[in-house]
């Protein structure tokens, strides 16, 4: 049995997901890629957690950090990244500019 089988297998029977480790956690984009929660500049990714009701019950939750998918100028070509919101506010990438479309 593979590992992803056996980590969706424990995620099906709503098992904590605390024990499935960081890099399992994939999200797929549009073309069907596997791609990761993480920031390519900074490096942030999902931080795990409880939350904590008024009684004070607490359940698992996860925070997604704000990621964007923008065109850059890297090595004078134009790239895409998936960058958080954090790195494109403090200036960490340069956006490429747009390309006014010819009629």
């Amino acid at each position: 049995m593979s590992v992803l089988h056996y980590l969706r297998l424990i995620a099906s029977r709503k098992v904590l997901l605390d024990i499935i480790p960081k890099e399992v956690y994939k999200e797929t984009s549009e073309k069907g890629e596997r791609m990761s929660r993480i920031c390519e500049i900074c490096g942030k990714s999902p931080i795990r957690g409880n939350n904590v009701s008024h009684a004070n019950n607490k359940t698992k939750r996860v925070w997604i950090p704000n990621l964007q998918r923008v065109r850059i100028l890297h090595d004078g070509k134009v790239a895409r990244m998936r960058v958080c919101t954090k790195c494109i506010k403090a200036g960490r990438v340069v956006k490429a500019p747009r390309v006014p479309a010819t009629p």
